[in-house]
């Protein structure tokens, strides 16, 4: 009798904390760390240039230490290796068996972020970005466009949506650190997928900010089913470092459901059993 009690206890539980908690995130962390510190991005882990000239993998203390000694206070939220260094072309990874994310074409959102350490007012209007790609197809890149102290936002078609950000989501002629967020929805339209960008200020350590929304990727055929993404993208233009590219999924409410429905009929089952 003990045994049947603590067994309709811990399944109540079970179905309790999945009805309260709400689905559970697939998250996929590129940190870096495997990589060769000091060295080349390109030609590590599967990672190529786009031509030009490449950005290096740092330690740490090396990447840190780069940056001007007045803003090296503000360096915060990075670890192990990260991407630092000055490239004129983009760098690209597509996902194999050292490491990938993967996507259900069932996820009603999904989101990519990774921490910056970067700045305003500086020279070049292109800027450090970072986003994914579905073969050689540019998907989505968010990130900065110096010059004129703005976020910047770039769409399948490279056309750009800019913000200036307020409070302390606005970039400044010091370097701080952040981590830009990109929120995709497939839900508001089938033939759509909308992006919101948020920016969180680790320097100042407050909450994310959104900055931009309901941006049009102007996806197209099957790049509009993110099972097909596959292809991490990275460019350090300017000053700054990369590091902890993140891909999550979100899971359909339904897969949750159906889950929870399962473990009530075994709750009542085993509720009759006892009786």
């Amino acid at each position: 009798m003990k045994t049947s009690k603590y067994y309709l206890v811990g399944l109540t539980a079970i179905v309790v904390s999945l009805m309260c908690c709400g689905p559970v995130s697939a998250e996929y962390i590129y940190d870096f760390n495997g990589l060769t510190a000091n060295g080349a991005l390109h030609g590590q882990d599967g990672w190529a240039k786009d031509g030009g000239n490449t950005s290096t993998v740092r330690d740490e203390a090396t990447a840190k230490a780069s940056f001007p000694i007045a803003d090296q206070p503000n360096w915060t939220g990075f670890s192990g290796n990260v991407v630092n260094g000055v490239s004129d072309v983009g760098h690209y990874r597509l996902n194999d068996g050292n490491w990938s994310f993967s996507i259900p074409s069932s996820a009603p959102e999904v989101r990519f972020s990774y921490t910056i350490f970067t700045r305003g007012s500086a020279a070049g209007n292109v800027g450090n970005m970072a986003g994914l790609y579905m073969g050689d197809q540019q998907l989505f890149r968010l990130g900065v466009k110096w010059d004129e102290n703005k976020w910047r936002f770039r769409d399948r078609d490279n056309d750009d949506t800019f913000a200036v950000g307020t409070g302390d989501a606005t970039l400044t002629d010091s370097h701080q650190s952040y981590i830009l967020t990109a929120v995709l929805d497939f839900t508001t339209d089938p033939t759509k997928v909308y992006a919101d960008m948020w920016v969180e200020n680790l320097t100042a350590g407050t909450a994310a900010v959104e900055v931009m929304s309901d941006i049009d990727l102007g996806l197209v055929g099957d790049e509009l089913d993110p099972s097909n993404w596959d292809k991490l993208f990275l460019r350090l233009k300017t000053s700054g470092a990369i590091d902890d590219m993140t891909v999550t999924a979100i899971p359909e409410p339904s897969t949750l459901a159906l889950l929870a429905t399962g473990l009530i009929g075994l709750l009542c089952y085993a509720w009759r059993k006892r009786k």
